[in-house]
């Protein structure tokens, strides 16, 4: 198979195993196909590798028939190849030089080797033998592009504050941002037991493969008076992890210590400015005491010192007056005294 030059800018493959194993007159295995990674992110002319692993009692590896299909959206699953009796059958217009299978018994895992990557499609994996009945593989999908690369921050998975229904019940709800592909799988789990039937997953948003970030959500509905230790685990093809739900109660507690230090800066800082104002104040009650211009100009407006300049200007013009006239009067008493008493010599 080569490139299509008409695709889109991001290629999807799904690819899907299944195995068919005997089936016995006193009933059949119960077998069980974990294919791994849960999506597979190349570049264009990449190769891509993905495994499928088979379990189940009494399960004969060696003569089982593993087969390989390609499921393009909108369109059936079509088998590339088949494994069995050692041998790898391909299909028709498939090409063996761009596929390879091979068989690890002691890991009990089939192996799919894609050399040259295509347009949008899913993988599956089966297997085959006398009696048969299939049993289907989960699925990976295969996703070309030129720019992109897998992501997911673990900093970015974390478990919102709970809140509390009216009939007793807590709801934890787990939040996964920022991730890529639009490939992830999310359970709950109770003291290392799956508890996915009381969990609700959410879809993952935005709904189309040509985005470059997705979000999702998933939530778990307990007993408020629960003592069960709860973790989100996720699997994703860039990261594997779980958070606990019980991790949240540090998370409180140091925030509210980080609350009450910034309420402690806060009242510190304000009582400060008060103390400075008050500081200030004291030193402003002192200078009015002290009679110098600078008080007076402080203590009265530009029109108060007009209105009293005017007035002392007054009163000294006044002054000045009435001296001025009581000296000419008294002058005038003097000559007229000084002039009687040359009359009387003479």
């Amino acid at each position: 198979l080569s490139l299509d030059p008409t695709c889109s800018k991001f290629l999807q493959l799904q690819v899907y195993s299944i195995i068919s194993p005997f089936f016995f007159l006193d009933g059949y295995t119960q077998i069980t196909l974990i294919q791994t990674p849960l999506s597979v992110t190349r570049a264009v002319t990449k190769t891509a590798r993905m495994g499928c692993i088979i379990s189940g009692e009494g399960f004969n590896f060696n003569s089982a028939y593993i087969h390989w299909y390609r499921q393009s959206p909108g369109e059936a699953p079509k088998r590339i190849l088949y494994i069995g009796s050692g041998s790898v059958s391909m299909d028709e217009g498939f090409n063996s030089k761009k596929f390879t299978a091979s068989n690890d018994v002691s890991a009990f895992t089939a192996n799919l080797r894609i050399c040259t990557v295509f347009c949008k499609g899913f993988a599956h994996c089966d297997t085959s033998s006398g009696y048969f009945f299939k049993v289907f593989g989960s699925g990976t999908k295969l996703i070309v592009t030129g720019k992109l690369c897998a992501k997911l921050d673990s900093s970015k998975v974390r478990i919102l504050p709970p809140f509390t229904e009216k009939d007793g019940k807590v709801t934890h709800v787990c939040l996964i941002e920022d991730f890529y592909p639009n490939v992830i799988k999310v359970t709950w789990d109770d003291d290392k037991k799956n508890v996915e039937k009381n969990a609700v997953l959410g879809e993952i948003w935005p709904p189309d493969d040509n985005r470059q970030s997705y979000s999702m959500s998933s939530w778990l509905t307990v007993d408020k008076n629960s003592n069960k230790n709860y973790r989100c685990s996720y699997q994703h093809e860039k990261d594997t992890g779980s958070v606990p739900i019980e991790s949240q109660g540090i998370y409180y507690i140091i925030k509210t210590i980080y609350i009450y230090i910034y309420i402690y800066i806060y009242i510190y800082i304000y009582r400060e400015r008060e103390r400075e104002r008050e500081r200030e104040r004291e030193r402003e009650r002192e200078r009015e005491r002290e009679i110098t211009p600078q008080t007076w100009a402080r203590v009265f407006d530009f029109e108060q010192v007009l209105y009293i300049v005017y007035i002392a200007k007054k009163v000294i013009t006044h002054t000045a007056c009435s001296l001025l006239k009581q000296t000419r009067i008294i002058t005038k008493t003097k000559i007229k005294k000084i002039m009687q008493e040359k009359e009387k010599i003479n």
